[in-house]
């Protein structure tokens, strides 16, 4: 299963398109289901294979996606 975090609180709608996008292009590809967890706990955002909107880094290599 593939990990997906954003953060948690209130809705914002760059986060939730974010995911939306992730999982569409995901399924496309052929990958497995997803998990989606919204927190802002580090352990958690490190052990992600995507971060959108959370965790305060850029790198799409890393699969981390934060403005």
């Amino acid at each position: 299963m593939i990990k997906i975090v954003t953060h948690n609180g209130s809705f914002h709608s760059d986060d939730v398109l974010a995911v939306a996008a992730l999982e569409m292009y995901l399924t496309k590809q052929g990958e497995e289901e997803t998990e989606v967890l919204r927190t802002r706990a580090k352990q958690t955002i490190e052990q992600a294979d995507y971060a959108l909107d959370v965790g305060g880094i850029y790198d799409p290599q890393s699969g981390r996606f934060d403005h």
